[in-house]
């Protein structure tokens, strides 16, 4: 998982495969002084992928990708864009609404 700065980072954005993107809050994942088994982040399909989890503030996030003709692609989302993308940990989130093959996210 890529980190913001841990002092700014509120949530969490999570990237599937197929280009579905979730965010939730950090309070939602427990931090075990054992360390744990380990948790869901986000719902996959059979054979999907997780591309990319990283912590992120009210900046936003970036989704990095192929676009037409097979250029590289950035897509930025405010805070308000990312607003349908929110729920609950360990669900499948929605589809970006960009036209991008998603291959992964960074914080803004």
């Amino acid at each position: 998982m890529h980190q913001a700065s841990s002092r700014d980072a509120s949530a969490i954005a999570c990237l599937s495969g197929n280009g579905r993107l979730l965010v939730f809050g950090l309070n939602e994942i427990k931090q075990l002084s054992s360390g744990g088994r380990g948790a869901i982040l986000m719902e996959l399909e059979a054979k999907e992928k997780l591309l990319a989890a990283t912590a992120i503030s009210q900046k936003g996030v970036k989704v990095q990708g192929i676009g037409r003709a097979a250029k590289p692609q950035e897509v930025q989302l405010s805070a308000s864009g990312l607003a349908i993308h929110i729920g609950k940990r360990a669900r499948k989130g929605k589809a970006l609404e960009s036209k991008l093959k998603a291959m992964g996210i960074s914080a803004c």
